[in-house]
């Protein structure tokens, strides 16, 4: 059904020939040091078996009762060597195809949503498969949008949501998909051999895969049974994977920028560390997502007026690994204003300027 649509434009990415780098080299390394201290001394929670038992065979220190892993050090640098710099996500033309190897940013949409605005009603209601496909048509049509995420749920598909918005989006737009947000691993073979059909041969699905996939953890310092799980299959399947920490300020996190920081960063290194130990050379890549909590309500804070995702990019390439940043056009303003604007601007573009290789920003 593709050749009954408009022509799609060619996406354009951002240079990220320079860069804005907040931290020196030694402060990232000092950022580091924290990173391997918690791997290394409080560990990380992983109530899964397979996970466990993978990195019992590597030789971390896993406690079986409290399924608590400590990672060494030596551990977390041998695993991310094998850790590939440079990745591909393919589109369903060689043209919208996005080179993760820094040398360039790409924006996205980003999700995920489950209401949106009836267009005929204009009444608020719980998003559908036809919305993703929808939303995917737009971003299709919008050439700095270089691949699509979606952006909001099928939940007209229960449990099997997942499998249709990564369906709706293949189905509407040439450009990558982010179709492997799965939260559960009987559905994680679906989406692989949905990318199969659609690349043509394994071979090419792992050359250039036409979906990817977002996992993820639990703040503080946690990974859910069924996310890693999933995220094991994709590994094995070369499907690339981001893996997603998303420390809160004062409640799920330290409040300070950089406790939290380096809180986000094990949380993201430990799960690109167990999949590199499970298949070296998987295709994973770092997220950092830091958002407060209101001090006075304990409300949640998604806007914050500090550089936190210039130092996620930072970090992320220190690991030698590409970046996702998301949620970057959050806002706590009441209403569409001046101020929604402007966090929506802020928020937009640290990304891009530190050189991330992947933005989620609608």
């Amino acid at each position: 059904m593709m050749e009954e649509y408009s022509h799609t434009p060619d996406i354009i990415s951002i240079s990220s020939h320079n860069k804005i780098e907040i931290l020196s080299p030694k402060e990232i390394e000092n950022l580091k040091k924290g990173t391997y201290q918690l791997l290394a001394e409080v560990g990380v929670y992983y109530p899964s078996e397979k996970a466990l038992k993978i990195f019992t065979e590597h030789g971390a220190n896993v406690d079986w009762d409290s399924s608590i892993v400590r990672i060494p050090p030596e551990l977390v640098d041998k695993a991310l060597t094998t850790a590939p710099r440079n990745i591909v996500l393919g589109g369903r033309e060689p043209r919208f195809d996005l080179i993760l190897d820094g040398s360039r940013s790409y924006l996205t949409t980003d999700g995920c949503g489950v209401h949106v605005i009836d267009l005929e009603t204009r009444e608020k209601r719980s998003s559908r498969k036809s919305d993703v496909a929808m939303m995917a048509r737009v971003a299709d049509a919008i050439p700095f949008v270089s691949f699509f995420w979606p952006m909001v749920s099928a939940q007209d598909h229960g449990l099997t949501a997942p499998l249709h918005e990564c369906h709706a989006g293949l189905t509407s737009t040439l450009k990558h998909v982010r179709g492997g947000t799965t939260v559960h691993p009987d559905l994680a073979p679906a989406i692989v051999e949905m990318a199969t059909v659609v690349a043509g041969t394994e071979k090419e699905r792992r050359l250039r895969p036409p979906v990817c996939a977002n996992i993820c953890g639990i703040a503080p310092l946690s990974h859910d049974e069924h996310g890693i799980e999933t995220a094991l299959i994709y590994a094995e399947a070369g499907i690339p994977t981001s893996f997603m920490a998303m420390p809160n300020m004062g409640s799920t996190a330290p409040a300070s920028v950089f406790g939290a920081i380096i809180q986000g960063d094990a949380e993201s290194v430990s799960a690109m560390v167990l999949m590199q130990l499970a298949y070296p050379g998987a295709p994973v890549f770092h997220s950092i997502i830091t958002s407060l909590m209101n001090p006075r309500t304990g409300g949640y804070i998604g806007d914050t007026p500090l550089p936190v995702s210039f130092i996620a990019v930072q970090m992320a390439h220190a690991w030698g690994v590409p970046s996702l940043g998301g949620g970057s056009f959050s806002s706590d303003a009441p209403d569409i204003s001046w101020q929604s604007a402007f966090e929506s601007g802020f928020g937009g573009s640290q990304i891009p300027l530190a050189g991330g290789d992947l933005c989620g920003y609608m």
